[in-house]
């Protein structure tokens, strides 16, 4: 009863626009606010002329925030790019815990197009590295999400992007660290 109460008071303090419940916590890669839900609304990791390389934090929630997008340009030919990537769900991860599970993805696309991408079951076990080079100056986009349409994606392939309907599960923070070479 009181999380219901606690929604309602949340809902009534943010009455325009289309807040959601996560939207006062949301900082991600220290935005100030929600990253982009979609490549066209992606959130710049860098200001123009400055490097994208970096350490950046951020949040996704099956309920209302299930997917934030990061962009960056390499304005050099022969740019390799890795970011290694790590989720921290809030809750249990326990199977047997009664609490769904939801799939998480993580993608790295050149000027649209999928260079490399990672799926996992759950976010409990969701960590590594995707990676990519280009032969020309490009713009990259980074997709974190919550993939709540093609459960168990196997690793390397490309998943679904969520749709509308939430699924109940997990919150996570994760963190991702972006490195080019020559630069980005």
């Amino acid at each position: 009863m009181l999380l219901r109460d606690a929604l309602v008071i949340l809902v009534l303090v943010m009455p325009l626009g289309t807040a959601t419940l996560t939207d006062p916590i949301q900082n991600d890669a220290n935005s100030g606010g929600d990253a982009g839900d979609s490549m066209a609304t992606a959130t710049p990791l860098a200001k123009s002329g400055q490097s994208a390389a970096g350490q950046y934090h951020g949040f996704v929630m099956t309920l209302d925030d299930p997917t934030d997008w990061y962009q960056f340009v390499t304005p050099e030919p022969r740019t390799a790019v890795m970011l290694t990537f790590a989720f921290k769900p809030l809750g249990a991860c326990n199977v047997d815990s009664g609490i769904p599970i939801t799939p998480v993805t993580v993608e790295l696309r050149a000027n649209g197009e999928l260079i490399d991408a990672r799926s996992f079951k759950s976010p409990c076990n969701a960590q590594g590295k995707v990676h990519g080079a280009t032969q020309a100056p490009s713009n990259w986009a980074i997709g974190m999400y919550y993939d709540r349409t093609s459960p168990g994606t196997p690793a390397g392939t490309t998943a679904t992007q969520p749709t509308a309907s939430a699924a109940p599960g997990l919150a996570s923070d994760y963190a991702i660290v972006l490195g080019c070479e020559p630069h980005c």
